[in-house]
């Protein structure tokens, strides 16, 4: 695998988080809370403030265009690694700590609540919310489910048992998120709308360049292609000034075809764009033999 591939696959390895995502903890909806996902500011408002890896994916938009098959079937590889069948999700986004002390799933598509919680040992209501615990997981783990609404599950697996709750607490806005970090929520706001695939890491998780913060989403372009947008955070302006061409070589290097690179500093901050053909997009990534 050469640089750019490696670099890159740093910033969106999604599979292994996805896949580890389903031995969860799920958190669950009142009518305070909303089962609306119309943008990434929203569902990163959804997660703990302690997340430092964070994917979304919208299947829905990814499944419609054709040339982003190879990509789609990459990503679904393992077909019961969700609670729900791929096919019925339209998002999905996963948080989790850089050193898997907790994962959560947010999952927005076709619910079969008898089905998400028929082989669960236990329940408990809190905050109106009927939490569901000691369900069959897979890797021999015992999850905890509930459902928020008719169109949205939370998963979680936690080393701390009250995250379920933590993560409803959340939802309610009594807790602080992922977006009130204000680094985050910096990168948050500097990436395009529209995204079908994002990924934010920061902490132990961000090493991408130097960065302690990154974000990357990918936008449909006009014709085939695909244009990306990576929003790294540093130190000072110094790194960002001394670590922005090596990421603009890294990008120009391998073998998929990179096109119209665009980079700027502002302050302690480094935004890239380009494009990519849609049929390369999963080769891009790192995902592709």
């Amino acid at each position: 695998m050469n640089k750019k591939r490696s670099e890159t696959a740093l910033v969106v390895g999604v599979i292994a988080v996805i896949g580890s995502v389903i031995g969860g903890c799920i958190d669950t909806d009142t009518e305070e809370m909303s089962t609306e996902i119309d943008s990434i500011k929203e569902m990163v408002s959804m997660v703990p403030s302690t997340s430092e890896i964070f994917r979304s994916f919208d299947f829905h938009a990814i499944r419609g265009e054709p040339e982003l098959a190879e990509f789609y079937s990459t990503l679904t590889k393992e077909p019961d690694a969700l609670l729900i069948h791929y096919n019925d999700v339209e998002t999905v986004g996963v948080s989790s700590s850089a050193t898997g002390k907790f994962y959560i799933a947010i999952l927005k598509g076709q619910i079969d609540e008898a089905g998400a919680t028929g082989d669960c040992e236990t329940s408990e209501h809190y905050m109106d919310v009927e939490i569901y615990g000691e369900c069959e997981g897979r890797y021999d783990s015992k999850e905890t489910r509930a459902i928020l609404g008719e169109e949205m599950v939370l998963q979680c697996v936690a080393e701390d048992r009250e995250m379920v709750k933590k993560a409803i607490s959340i939802i309610r806005g009594k807790t602080p998120s992922l977006y009130d970090h204000e680094i985050i929520r910096e990168i948050v706001n500097r990436l395009p709308p529209g995204g079908f695939m994002t990924t934010i890491q920061r902490g132990e998780a961000s090493s991408y360049y130097g960065s302690i913060a990154m974000g990357f989403t990918t936008v449909e372009d006009t014709g085939d292609t695909v244009r990306f947008t990576i929003i790294l955070a540093f130190e000072n302006e110094k790194d960002a000034a001394s670590n922005g061409d090596d990421l603009l070589q890294g990008l120009t290097e391998g073998d998929v075809m990179v096109s119209d690179l665009v980079m700027s500093q502002d302050g302690t901050f480094i935004e890239l764009t380009g494009t990519v053909a849609m049929h390369d997009l999963a080769a891009f990534l790192g995902y592709a033999p």
